[in-house]
């Protein structure tokens, strides 16, 4: 009767903004949740620096990615590790790999080539992390210090230790609130993704 029906409609409507509800309330906790993690570092001795990749420009690292060569510049200097692991394919469009144009950057800043291990096939983040995995085991290296961005890190840092890594964030800060606002509301998402297929 239309009594029923109506009460099914109601219950059917609680339900679904019921839904909502709990989306919205687990976005909210995975953006406040990658913004504190971004801000937390755990720099340590390791045995290499690894740099997940970003887009390069015709042979130049873009800004993104020139700031966490930078950074693994920085920690390399300081003597965190002795080796530099560089991250990142070829795109579409490209000729070079990231990792490549990493690579030719850090010597630049003057880090010797024998230093600096490429793995120049991936085309994720989560590839990144699954083929550099390779070459540390290759290598016997057993601790890293992961380097990214801060709205990346928690990503990132999950990916690294589903696949076993010994891995301690050492992000890159974000200076633009705006940028990393916007980025943050990207990544958020991405978790998502994430947990729900493992991509």
């Amino acid at each position: 009767n239309a009594a029923g029906a109506m009460t099914r409609r109601i219950r059917n409507w609680k339900t679904l903004w019921s839904w909502v509800g709990v989306i919205i309330f687990v976005y909210i906790w995975l953006l406040v949740n990658i913004y504190r993690y971004g801000a937390t570092a755990d720099i340590h001795t390791a045995d290499a620096i690894v740099v997940l990749g970003a887009s390069q420009w015709n042979g130049d690292p873009s800004p993104v990615f020139r700031a966490r060569l930078n950074h693994a510049h920085d920690l390399y200097a300081q003597g965190y590790a002795p080796y530099i692991i560089v991250a990142g394919g070829v795109a579409p469009d490209a000729e070079r790999s990231e990792a490549q144009v990493g690579k030719q950057y850090l010597q630049h800043l003057g880090i010797p080539y024998d230093r600096i291990l490429t793995e120049s096939r991936s085309r994720t983040t989560h590839q990144n992390l699954a083929y550099a995995s390779e070459i540390l085991e290759w290598r016997g290296i057993r601790s890293t210090l992961l380097v990214s961005h801060d709205f990346h890190m928690m990503r990132a840092d999950k990916m690294a230790r589903d696949l076993g890594l010994v891995s301690s964030p050492a992000p890159v800060r974000t200076k633009d609130q705006l940028l990393k606002f916007r980025y943050i509301l990207r990544e958020s998402g991405m978790y998502i993704l994430y947990m729900l297929f493992a991509i």
